[in-house]
């Protein structure tokens, strides 16, 4: 009989972590740069996280932005 796969629950979790970071800190960039009025700088960065990522937060922002004409 085969034994079943097990994943290595910190290995997950590591995984995890690594993939999250940058996109936590690009989405941080985002917010300031909305919150300075940078709106230009706000859209691009917000975009790209909806599009690679499907980012909630940053469609959010995205369609804020679109809804106030930024």
């Amino acid at each position: 009989m085969k034994k079943p796969i097990r994943f290595c629950a910190w290995g997950v979790f590591v995984f995890c972590l690594s993939t999250a970071g940058p996109a936590r800190a690009d989405f941080n960039d985002g917010v300031l740069a909305y919150l300075q009025g940078d709106y230009p700088q706000a859209f691009i960065t917000m975009q790209a996280l909806a599009v690679t990522s499907e980012h909630g937060l940053a469609m959010y922002y995205l369609g804020m932005m679109y809804l106030k004409g930024q």
